[in-house]
């Protein structure tokens, strides 16, 4: 079974709208033991979409488009669509139904002169939209089929789950078991090559392995196997690469810290100097987070350090705002104003200004308060301002989650 993606739309092309729907389509194609082979983006240009669509009705069994069917003039998928099959755009009955019950659904009021939703190739089969206002459209032949979708991505994943059989499409197999190891401090060539040699070695045979290099350190492996999962669970937590595995699921770290946080009854709280409340917000993205995290101190100047946090000026003098010593009065300061049970502190150069030899951009201290353990470090990142916020808070965080395991 070959399935492939034909992404239209001049904006994924400039890049000014990211690409949702190929990710998304790979990891739901997977829930049924299938997968994409191929994945085109294209502008919307008659030509460039005809001579796409020529090459893939030759090589795939079912043919995904999306985008192109919205009321401006460069939506012009359909139509296209009736050139290549020699059929004309016509009114068609039954998606004049579903555009009126869809404009319905919003409240709004349709006038036909001004979208053509309701206006097909023949031949074609129209599906309901449970989100926008366009159908979108069915074709097949004995040999493929076509499936045409919005590029919205809510859009695009409503018909694809919810109004076309796409397991009998693909002939869907047993779906394979899945296990997700992350891991940090790492790199693919230790994995593959040193640290995890003997174990990939020992389970290649019976499985199918995925390496997925994260931007902010570690790589997550993706393991396909038929057989029980549990088995090789306990052969990655028996082997070396244990020490670097900080989960063995697909939780964000946000999300792996709320859940064991609030599991445990532990109440959290943030000391923010360079990371400016990323922190923050990153765990307060995560649904629940309410029940564990209790706040954040954003300190950026000295004043505010010691005025909101207590940091004492003898230490700022004699070490530095960007010093773990800093970090840990930072982190204590927390702990106490707060009223939680673990407190972390950031002080960092984000940079590109502030370096100094001794203390290059991209130096973070970080520091950890808690009733039974405290620790402070100073660590070394690189990158732009941006990359090193980020890389800041992912440095933290992990820091935070190694507390909480062990709390």
């Amino acid at each position: 079974m070959h399935i492939e993606l034909i992404i239209i739309g001049n904006e994924i092309i400039s890049g000014d709208t990211p690409d949702a729907n190929g990710p998304w389509l790979s990891q739901y194609l997977e829930t049924w033991n299938a997968k994409l082979d191929q994945i085109s983006i294209i502008p919307d240009q008659p030509g460039v979409i005809l001579n796409t669509l020529s090459q893939s009705i030759n090589r795939s069994n079912l043919i995904i488009i999306s985008g192109g069917l919205g009321p401006t003039d460069d939506d012009i998928t359909k139509k296209t669509l009736a050139g290549f099959f020699h059929k004309d755009l016509k009114i068609n009955p039954v998606a004049q139904e579903l555009v009126k019950s869809h404009y319905v659904r919003l409240k709004r009021q349709w006038v036909p002169e001004h979208n053509f939703y309701h206006m097909i190739p023949e031949g074609f089969e129209p599906l309901s939209n449970n989100i926008g206002l366009a159908p979108g459209l069915f074709f097949q032949t004995a040999t493929y089929s076509i499936i045409v979708a919005p590029g919205v991505p809510l859009e695009f994943q409503s018909i694809i789950k919810e109004t076309i059989p796409l397991k009998n499409l693909i002939d869907a197999q047993p779906p394979l078991y899945q296990l997700q190891i992350r891991t940090k401090n790492i790199t693919e060539e230790m994995i593959f090559n040193e640290v995890g040699i003997e174990l990939l070695k020992k389970i290649r045979p019976f499985t199918e392995i995925c390496s997925y290099p994260r931007s902010f350190g570690g790589v997550d492996l993706v393991i396909k196997s038929q057989q029980d999962i549990q088995t090789l669970k306990e052969d990655f937590l028996n082997s070396p690469l244990k020490q670097y595995i900080w989960q063995i699921g697909n939780l964000s770290l946000p999300e792996l810290i709320i859940q064991m946080s609030t599991s445990k009854k532990i109440k959290l709280g943030l000391a923010e100097s360079c990371t400016g409340g990323l922190i923050s917000s990153l765990l307060t993205d995560v649904s629940g987070s309410s029940a564990c995290y209790m706040g954040s101190i954003v300190a950026y100047s000295y004043e505010i350090k010691m005025d909101l946090l207590g940091v004492k000026q003898a230490t700022l003098d004699s070490y530095g705002a960007v010093s773990k010593e800093t970090a840990w009065e930072m982190a204590k300061g927390a702990f106490e104003k707060l009223k939680v049970d673990i407190a972390i502190g950031t002080t960092g150069i984000a940079g590109p200004m502030g370096g100094t030899k001794e203390k290059p951009v991209g130096t973070i201290g970080i520091g950890l308060f808690s009733k039974n353990y405290s620790h402070s470090d100073l660590l070394v990142f690189r990158g732009n301002r941006i990359e090193l916020k980020k890389r800041f808070s992912q440095a933290a965080l992990h820091k935070l989650l190694e507390v909480i395991k062990t709390s």
